[in-house]
């Protein structure tokens, strides 16, 4: 398949542009969301298929790293009904990468599903609010609302935990 990859791309300087600029950070949130039972490669490949095939239709995304994160989501939602049609919520699996998680990954892993999702698109992955709106496909102002949730929430938890002194008592 990489041989048909290299011919169809050779000079497509979208696929390019978002294979670049969007493969590591993709890849890893994709991870991030799946459990360990599901091959995040698969999802990633598809992703990528997906997007070509848009590309070669002349369907180019406006946004495309909004259009890569809402396909992975969808792709990745959509396993998760497959295995547990009964059981499917919207919360992501819950997700350790180390034996002894901080204390800001245990807070982030703390936050309600909507708010962590929200947090980790905007933070860790770089999308833009009006991305992340369209990857979640909800509303600009929602999403500004989760954010600063997800902020406040986790700007308490740890004041609570002693990391951080919050801003109204510095001022004072």
């Amino acid at each position: 398949m990489d041989g048909y990859l290299d011919s169809v791309t050779k000079n497509d300087d979208e696929f390019e542009a978002a294979w670049t600029s969007c493969k590591g950070r993709l890849h890893a949130w994709i991870g991030a969301q799946t459990s360990p039972h599901e091959d995040p490669d698969a999802i990633f490949q598809e992703v990528w298929l997906g997007y070509l095939r848009a590309i070669k239709q002349g369907r180019t995304p406006r946004f495309p790293r909004a259009w890569l994160f809402a396909a992975a989501r969808r792709l990745v939602l959509k396993g998760r009904r497959r295995r547990a049609p009964h059981r499917f919520t919207e919360e992501p699996p819950a997700r350790i990468t180390s034996a002894e998680p901080t204390s800001v990954e245990a807070a982030i892993e703390r936050l309600s599903p909507t708010a962590r999702e929200v947090f980790i698109l905007r933070v860790r992955m770089g999308l833009t609010y009006d991305e992340i709106a369209q990857v979640l496909e909800i509303p600009r102002g929602t999403v500004a609302s989760r954010l600063h949730d997800a902020v406040t929430t986790l700007r308490r938890q740890l004041t609570a935990e002693g990391f951080c002194t919050p801003k109204w008592r510095e001022s004072r």
